[in-house]
């Protein structure tokens, strides 16, 4: 039975088969190995959602991501648990500032409200 598995809009195929390959396989920037795939070093599924309370504005603890993780955006939902009427882009504000850590200093106020954080993870 084979399943079919797309990537980036590149389409692969698994087929179940007695031959296995050990060790791993570079197909057109793809690195293909046992358990994982990577696309230009990036493992493939490494997004992570993180939601976080809000607060004033300043470093937010933030307890998986690592200082070589990359950002790549922070909605605020103001009011949640509430009602939420409104979404906002934060992302512009934020930044990684080191282990467990992101930060808005001199950002808005998210105070009652929840943050979700999407990041990479590069470690």
């Amino acid at each position: 039975m084979a399943e079919h598995i797309i990537l980036d809009g590149v389409h692969f195929r698994r087929v179940n088969s007695p031959a296995a390959v050990d060790g791993s396989v570079d197909v057109g920037g793809l690195r293909i190995e046992t358990g994982r795939i990577e696309k230009d070093g990036l493992p493939v599924g490494g997004v992570r959602l993180s939601l976080l309370t809000g607060a004033v504005a300043g470093s937010h603890a933030m307890s998986d991501v690592t200082a070589s993780d990359e950002l790549v955006g922070v909605l605020y939902f103001p009011g949640a648990g509430v009602a939420v009427v409104n979404v906002l882009d934060l992302s512009a504000e934020f930044a990684i500032s080191g282990a467990g850590t992101i930060d808005n200093t001199g950002g808005t106020n998210t105070t009652g409200g929840k943050l979700a954080v999407l990041w990479l993870d590069r470690s």
